[in-house]
């Protein structure tokens, strides 16, 4: 739910959702102020949830029976409108989770039950009226105190076609170093107290994607078609790696979507 007052908008929003293994609550807060004549905007939002985890196999594997976790998240962020064609934005993130934060379903997975997360995300965006398209850059850093920084760029051109047809070119790069804890291979002699993990999503690596997307504008409607490349491996890592995951995917993928606004 969204109201909007003058020079400004508050929102919030609430919900609960449920899976054989894993149930849900959250809520959100968000408010933002123009200012400049509306040419500056400053947005604030905030989050909480709390999960509880309940692997369907614990019994067999010797599981935990049931877990839960915390997450609190606060962001702030400033736009500017720069002319009639461009405007740029800057948001910094702070999250802070809390409870069992290791994977259930990992026979040897232990990780520490507090992590605390923060993102710098920088926007650029700039129409081309000659070309009557839109270029969109962006550029994420982030950080936690599992010991993994992570550097996000990503581009996309809105080509209009007609006016109601739109061809989206795209490409992605990320890399990261690897969790202080993450290790290739699980090691079922250590201390259960001891923190490990082989996810892959741990460990460091850097991966490439592009996509083309196909959007037609159908009054109400919207379909859109998207195929996608991602390609993963430890050698596109910025950063240096010691012990490289064996896990790392690649993949060509496929999606249509239609959406209905009333």
């Amino acid at each position: 739910t969204k109201y909007y007052l003058f020079n400004g908008s508050v929102g919030g929003n609430i919900g609960y959702s449920e899976e054989d293994d894993y149930r849900s609550s959250y809520f959100g807060l968000t408010g933002e102020r123009h200012f400049n004549n509306e040419m500056t905007t400053v947005s604030l939002g905030f989050s909480y949830s709390s999960d509880a985890i309940f692997p369907t196999d614990a019994e067999v594997f010797n599981r935990v029976i049931s877990e839960d976790k915390r997450s609190t998240s606060a962001i702030i962020s400033v736009s500017q409108i720069i002319s009639q064609v461009s405007s740029f934005q800057i948001a910094l993130g702070l999250t802070e989770q809390s409870g069992f934060l290791s994977d259930p379903y990992k026979l040897k997975d232990i990780r520490p039950d507090n992590r605390t997360q923060i993102a710098l995300t920088n926007s650029y965006r700039h129409f081309f009226i000659n070309a009557n398209a839109a270029w969109h850059v962006n550029y994420r850093y982030y950080h936690d105190d599992f010991g993994i920084s992570s550097h996000t760029f990503d581009m996309r051109w809105y080509q209009n076609l007609r006016q109601s047809i739109q061809l989206v070119p795209s490409v992605r790069f990320y890399s990261q170093s690897a969790a202080s804890f993450f290790t290739n291979v699980d090691n079922f002699v250590k201390p259960a107290d001891e923190y490990q993990s082989s996810d892959h999503r741990l460990s460091a690596f850097g991966a490439f994607s592009g996509g083309l997307s196909f959007v037609a504008n159908l009054g109400s409607w919207t379909a859109t078609l998207t195929a996608e490349r991602y390609v993963s491996n430890d050698s596109y890592s910025a950063y240096k790696v010691s012990q490289p995951s064996t896990a790392l995917v690649r993949y060509n993928r496929i999606s249509v979507g239609l959406d209905y606004t009333f």
